[in-house]
């Protein structure tokens, strides 16, 4: 248990950033470092396969990140439209 709020605020700011950068990262690790070793890569050359994962990572983030600017824009206008007609 946390003795005050600020201190559960930074125990948890910590351990989802941990969650997060271990998410984020572990399949390019296992790319770079293990799959080589364990499943084999195309051509024995892992940078095609940790190339797309990087690719796909950054596009999916880029989605994530826009949606989250546009739909509530889109949510906000739709509601001013539907007190407007009330």
């Amino acid at each position: 248990n946390h003795l005050s709020q600020s201190s559960f605020l930074n125990s948890l700011g910590l351990k989802l950033f941990i969650f997060e950068v271990f998410n984020y990262y572990l399949g390019l690790l296992y790319i770079s470092f293990f799959k080589g070793y364990i499943e084999g890569c195309l051509e024995d050359n892992c940078v095609y396969e940790l190339r797309a994962q990087v690719y796909s990572q950054l596009l999916f983030s880029l989605v994530i990140d826009v949606l989250s600017i546009i739909l509530p824009m889109i949510f906000s206008k739709i509601y001013k439209c539907y007190l407007k007609y009330l």
